[in-house]
Formats: structure tokens, sequence, C-alpha cells
């Protein structure tokens, strides 16, 4: 039985190179690690401090719009050490 596999061009959440994706008909994917969507803060605005820490980091709400995207890696950009 051949399954039908579809290319889709996405680029790297970290070092903005495009790669491709081979989407299965199953819907499973190689080439890249998908994560989900984030939220980026995009135009005027300001982080407002909610007084809660996460990971030791304080948390901010953005008081300006926002842009939904996907956050995808490339396999380089996975499987790089940390420094």
């Amino acid at each position: 039985m051949n399954e039908e596999i579809n290319l889709i061009e996405k680029e790297c959440s970290l070092c903005d190179n495009v790669f491709a994706v081979e989407i299965q008909e199953d819907g499973k994917y190689e080439n890249g690690h998908y994560f989900g969507e984030i939220k980026v803060p995009i135009g005027v605005g300001e982080n407002i401090p909610t007084g809660e820490k996460l990971w030791g980091c304080p948390v901010v709400n953005w008081s300006g719009k926002e842009k939904t995207i996907e956050y995808w890696e490339c396999d380089d950009c996975f499987n790089k050490e940390e420094d």
C-alpha cells in the first residue's frame, strides 16, 4: 500500500532557515520538530509584571497586540548542544 506524502516548508523559530517537512497521510511527519503554537508580541505595548515567577523568572503580560505562530525547530537546532 503506497502512502501519499506531502511536503510543506517551515521556518525554524531559532535560526530562520527554511526546511521541508514530510507529512504522511496518517498525520505523522519527518524532519523538524513541532512544539505547538505560541503568541508573540507585535507593535506597541509593554510588559506588565504579574507578580508571579516561573522557573525563577518574573511573569509578565503583554499589553499590546499579539500574533500566533507555529513554533518549529530544524533538526540542526534541535540537536545542537547548549554551550
